[in-house]
């Protein structure tokens, strides 16, 4: 959905590995407002918010699970109910439609990045 808004050819917009130019940075630093999963995708919409045409750029970088903390994130991942998975799901998701509501992102904008602008 982030994606979709933005119009920025993303893949991961949950991992919290970003990088951006201070001056965005500080436009947006006081409007933040989402925990947990949600904050990766506030930060990119509120930037999208602040500069429409900035360009953002994804950097490869290798997934390590066999370390430390991802060693113990795995196992719990793998080890939860689909329950818990659903709960987590359902955090970033409630987080996402928290900063669209914020901004007041029209519904329309929405619909029509996602092809449907006759609903």
């Amino acid at each position: 959905m982030v994606k979709k808004i933005t119009g920025w050819e993303l893949t991961d917009v949950r991992s919290g590995y970003m990088g951006f130019r201070f001056e965005l940075i500080k436009k947006i630093i006081g409007m933040l407002s989402v925990k947990r999963y949600g904050i990766p995708m506030d930060i990119l919409l509120r930037i999208w918010g602040a500069k429409r045409d900035a360009k953002v750029h994804e950097i490869p970088h290798p997934a390590l699970y066999d370390t430390g903390i991802s060693n113990k994130l795995s196992e719990k991942y793998t080890s939860e109910k689909m329950t818990q998975k659903a709960t987590r799901l359902q955090d970033a998701y409630l987080a996402l439609l928290q900063v669209v509501e914020e901004m007041k992102i029209p519904r329309e904008h929405i619909l029509e990045m996602n092809g449907y602008e006759n609903y």
